[in-house]
């Protein structure tokens, strides 16, 4: 797991898949910031996911590697952690955080330089929507504005 610098999860791995190709899958998120300590709480649900990959049929021919970073929910933070970990170590697929609005549009902007794509667990910021701006980022929410007029229908 993280411990002040980049890490990977480690996973047992399967026999059977043999002569794979790596799949490297950066995680960013806040160790501290202003949200807190979200990443030390998804550490072993990454873990698990991983493993659960690892061990099924799932992406024959393919390991998955996840990669972890900090972004202390920051903007500067978030921007560095990204071009660390696409210039670092093996070739990165895919960004997976932030979970805060501010460092997402940071780690897209960075990540639209490598034309990687980020999928966001968080980040409802209504001006991460704008596609021309943010190509490679997809939410696994809702923008605050869709939101507001479901609550608003309600």
């Amino acid at each position: 797991y993280y411990k002040n610098g980049t890490c990977t999860i480690d996973v047992v791995s399967n026999p059977s898949r043999a002569a794979v190709e790596d799949i490297n899958i950066v995680v960013i998120a806040p160790y501290f910031g202003s949200i807190g300590d979200k990443m030390t709480q998804a550490e072993p649900l990454l873990a698990m996911a991983a493993q659960e990959i690892e061990d099924s049929g799932f992406l024959p021919g393919y390991r998955v590697n996840v990669h972890l970073t900090d972004s202390g929910c920051s903007e500067a933070l978030g921007t560095m952690a990204t071009v660390e970990a696409m210039t670092r170590g093996a070739t990165k697929h895919a960004i997976l955080g932030d979970a805060c609005s501010q460092a997402c549009a940071a780690v897209s902007d960075a990540a639209r330089l490598f034309n990687v794509l980020q999928v966001s667990p968080g980040c409802e910021s209504p001006s991460l929507s704008d596609r021309t701006r943010y190509p490679y980022l997809t939410r696994m929410t809702p923008s605050d504005r869709f939101k507001a007029g479901a609550y608003s229908g309600l």
